[in-house]
């Protein structure tokens, strides 16, 4: 069973294969869930299996940077609100602990 929790925080993006492989990016976090991932607010050129590597802090303070593999990507042109997720690799015990601990803080039992 996916868990999620609202996250609304600035993530570094660094694009490595795919159309835009190289490229720099910066969107703002909609929900953080485990298995550990990311969705975001707003696309990004990347389509399902490419990767990147994600920088960004917790609220908690705990900064967590990983690889990461995407899962979504809506370019429906009748979309209002299109979204992408990435599936976070490679969390160390520490990130994953900290990512575990938010969503069990901000989700109801």
């Amino acid at each position: 069973m996916r868990v999620m929790a609202p996250l609304r925080i600035t993530v570094e993006i660094r694009l490595t294969s795919g159309s835009a492989a190289g490229q720099r990016r910066f969107r703002l976090s909609e929900q953080i869930a485990l298995p550990a991932g990311l969705t975001f607010d707003g696309s990004l050129p990347v389509v399902g299996g490419d990767v990147g590597r994600l920088r960004f802090v917790l609220p908690t303070g705990v900064e967590v940077e990983a690889d990461a593999r995407w899962v979504v990507n809506s370019q429906d042109p009748d979309d209002e609100r299109p979204a992408c997720a990435a599936e976070l690799l490679g969390l160390t015990a520490a990130q994953q602990q900290a990512i575990e601990t938010y969503i069990q803080q901000r989700v109801p039992s």
